[in-house]
Order: C-alpha cells, then structure tokens, then sequence
C-alpha cells in the first residue's frame, strides 16, 4: 500500500508539473496618441490647480468631474482620470507649486511627438537629431532638455552626449519661437477651459474670470501669454462643440511642437532636413496635423 500511495503521489505531481503555466506578459505600451492625451490631460489637471482662485472653487471642480458633470472635457478627447489626480488630491493650488508637474507632462507630450515625428526606424534622422538639437533651445521652451534629447538618442544608434557647460555658438532660445510657443499653449489652455461651458451665460462668467488681477497673474506664473489667455476666451459666444474643441486642440498642439521642433537647433542645414524626413502619416496618427507641423519646418 505504501508503494501504491508513493506512485500515485508521484503520478500526481508529474501531472501537475505538466500543466503548462501562462507566460508573463508585459502589457503593450499605448499608442502615441493615447500618451499625447494623457499628458496633455494631465498638464491641465494641473493648469486647472494653478490658476484655481481658491481651494473650495478646486473642489468644485473636483466634484465635477468625479461625477461625470465635466463630461465634456471627456468628449473632446480628454482623459477625466488623468484630470481629477491633481485637480482632487492638491491641498494648497499654488501656480508655483503646479508649474514644474506642468513642465513635465509638458516635456513628455513633446518628447512622444519628436519620437513619432519620423519613420519608425529612421535611426539615421534620429541620429542626426541626437548630434544637432541644442540643449539651451530645448529648455528655452520650459521643458526638459535632457529627457527629449535623450530619447532622439535612443532612437538612433549615436551615444549619448552630456550636457555641455557652455553653449554652442549660437545656440541660444528663439525668443520669436518661445513667444509663438507660449500663444499656442495659453490658446490651448482657453479653448479646453472654455469647453467645459454649457451655456452663453457660463462662458461669459468665464470671460469675467479670466480678467482678475489674481487670474492674470496665475497665467503668467505658469508662462501664459495673459491677455491671449483672456482674449481667446471672451472670444467664444457659444459653447464649443466636441467636434471644433477636438479641432483646436489638434491646431495649438501642432503649432505648439512646430514651434519646438524647427526653433530646437542652429545647426546649418537642420530645418531642410526636417523637411526632407517628416512623417506626415505618423505624427497624424499621434494626433497631430501633420502638414502643418511640415510646413512650419518647409517654410522655416
């Protein structure tokens, strides 16, 4: 009986060991647009804390989307979790303090678009970008220098060069640039805070809001241009539907990466190259207006 018992326990674990186990698998990493939306709805999130009057006007807020009143941001394309994180768990809404959580959900936006603003596998182009794009201008944009030059580098099979201690010649931030850069965002950041309004009433309050002495000031510290920010809003008479908020997010995003994109070098011949290797079809499929972007560089 004992050796009985012994080969069927035997029996049963060879059996069990014989089962095939499911490999682990690594979720797939969201497509490019996917990536673009969560963090541009996160940099908002977080535009939306730093340019909140007060902590009770950030509750409401709060208390809008966590029951789906803001159901129009969602509409036009943007990511309701990614907003309520920072708009429901910031205790004291500071410009200040949200800045640098914009920079990076910023910096990250852009960082995406530079690694799909070419064909899948063009290390060459992408080589050429690691050696040519200027770290002074990159930040000249208030964004991370280092994480979108680095990730040109990864694309491509040129080392990593650290950062230098002084500049190239030349190489300093295109004021035209920064400015034009610093439109499309406060544009962007007007059309997505106007979308939440449901009625003329609403945008006009909105209007009135957005010329506060405390409002204009919130705006500059997160390097809006205030009065396009003012001027873009009480621009809106009616609220916007989801198709034209889709339109113009999809038009000051472009505008916004153009700026980046063509004013990040000084290095002779860059922007006839960016002419020459721009994928319009992927950066349309990362949810940008290619031609536009394209364009920009052609006509640089």
């Amino acid at each position: 009986m004992h050796f009985v018992g012994l080969f069927v326990t035997a029996s049963m674990a060879l059996t069990a060991a014989a089962v095939p186990v499911p490999a682990p698998t690594n979720p797939a990493p969201p497509c490019a647009s996917t990536t673009i939306k969560q963090g541009q709805s996160t940099a908002f999130g977080w535009q939306l804390v730093g340019t909140s009057s007060s902590a009770s006007s950030l509750d409401e807020t709060c208390g809008k989307i966590a029951n789906d009143q803001a159901s129009k941001w969602g509409e036009i394309g943007l990511s309701l979790e990614r907003l309520q994180t920072p708009v429901c768990n910031a205790i004291n809404p500071k410009a200040s303090d949200a800045l640098p959580r914009v920079v990076t959900a910023n910096t990250n936006t852009v960082k995406t678009l530079f690694e799909n603003a070419f064909s899948a596998g063009d290390s060459e182009t992408y080589g050429y970008l690691c050696e040519n794009l200027r770290y002074e201008q990159v930040s000249g944009f208030s964004l991370n220098d280092m994480l979108i030059i680095n990730a040109t580098c990864n694309l491509s099979t040129e080392e990593i060069s650290p950062k230098p201690f002084e500049s190239a010649d030349g190489a300093e931030p295109d004021e035209a640039a920064v400015a034009a850069y610093n439109d499309a965002q406060s544009k962007l950041y007007a059309y997505l805070y106007a979308a939440q309004a449901t009625s003329s009433e609403q945008l006009s309050d909105l209007c009135q809001a957005s010329k506060s002495k405390k409002n204009r000031q919130n705006y500059r510290d997160l390097f809006f241009d205030a009065d396009c920010v003012s001027q873009t809003i009480c621009s809106i008479q009616e609220p916007l539907s989801v198709e034209d908020g889709k339109e113009q997010i999809k038009k000051y995003t472009s505008v916004s990466f153009a700026n980046v994109l063509v004013h990040s070098s000084n290095a002779e011949g860059y922007k006839q190259k960016l002419c020459e290797k721009l994928d319009v079809q992927r950066l349309e499929a990362a949810g940008v207006d290619g031609e536009l972007v394209r364009n920009m560089a052609c006509d640089a």
